[in-house]
């Protein structure tokens, strides 16, 4: 199977290929000599940059996700994050953070791998922040970060995550905006949702508040979702809401947005006003 996916002629077949050997590879892994093992881990990183069919490259993905799974927590894999660095530094850094996502739930699905956090956030953060001029590489580490965030499930991925990816996922939300990329502006909410699933409440609330008070500078499909959000805070996590002393900053903001009047123009638009539903 790893033979089909690396040189078989037809796209399909080594898309189909890399999706068997998936499921079978943890089960032969242990049978293959050192020496083989190495080999196969020097192939499918070859394999990864050279698939130029999607289907297929993330099947390869899917395969490197689970020797990762395998190998990472016992040190038998040491070159995969420097070259997932050096990848999402090259001119096509998109393929790095593709890769990221489809192998997250093997890769984080083994807890001796829970250490690699601090490396994958560093990784991901560079390419949020990245200066050249290619929405192409924020859109995909977005992706990715979607497959990530559910694995950062305590209170020090929690302190990784907010000192680390957060900041500069603020500021592409903010770019998103700007630019009216209606895109990545949902695949942030998404990332958010998941968030909600994990324990960065109060840091949510946070965001969806500052987001919800901005009444001329954020389109109210933003500020609905952000209202949403505060919403499901309220609903599904009041003892969060009160152990982090939350509520008088929630009523600072609801109360304000729930006096707000607009114009007949303005209101003619919407099936229900900032007002309206933040009361």
């Amino acid at each position: 199977l790893l033979e089909l996916m690396m040189k078989a002629e037809a796209p399909v077949i080594r898309q189909l290929a890399g999706v068997m050997a998936r499921k079978g590879v943890a089960t032969a892994w242990g049978r293959f000599p050192e020496e083989m093992q190495r080999g196969v881990q020097a192939a499918l990183l070859q394999r990864i940059e050279a698939e130029a069919y999607e289907p297929a490259r993330n099947a390869v993905a899917g395969v490197i996700g689970r020797v990762a799974s395998i190998t990472m927590a016992v040190g038998r894999w040491p070159e995969l994050l420097p070259y997932l660095d050096a990848l999402a530094r090259s001119p096509e850094p998109q393929k790095a953070m593709k890769l990221f996502g489809t192998a997250a739930a093997s890769l984080f699905a083994n807890s001796a791998n829970r250490g690699l956090k601090p490396a994958v956030c560093r990784v991901l953060a560079d390419a949020l922040a990245d200066a050249r001029n290619s929405g192409r590489v924020k859109q995909a580490a977005l992706g990715a970060l979607v497959h990530v965030v559910p694995y950062f499930d305590c209170e020090r991925d929690v302190v990784l995550f907010r000192d680390g990816v957060m900041p500069h996922l603020l500021a592409v939300l903010q770019q998103a905006l700007a630019a009216g990329n209606a895109g990545a502006v949902t695949t942030v909410f998404e990332v958010f949702d998941e968030l909600l699933e994990v324990r960065c409440v109060p840091l949510l609330a946070r965001v969806a508040l500052e987001l919800a008070a901005q009444q001329r500078c954020v389109p109210f499909s933003l500020r609905y979702r952000a209202l949403t959000l505060i919403e499901w805070i309220v609903t599904y996590r009041p003892r969060a809401v009160m152990q982090h002393g939350m509520l008088p900053a929630i009523m600072a903001v609801l109360f304000p947005v729930s006096a707000e009047t607009l114009s007949a123009s303005e209101r003619a638009d919407l099936d229900v006003t900032p007002h309206q539903y933040a009361a």
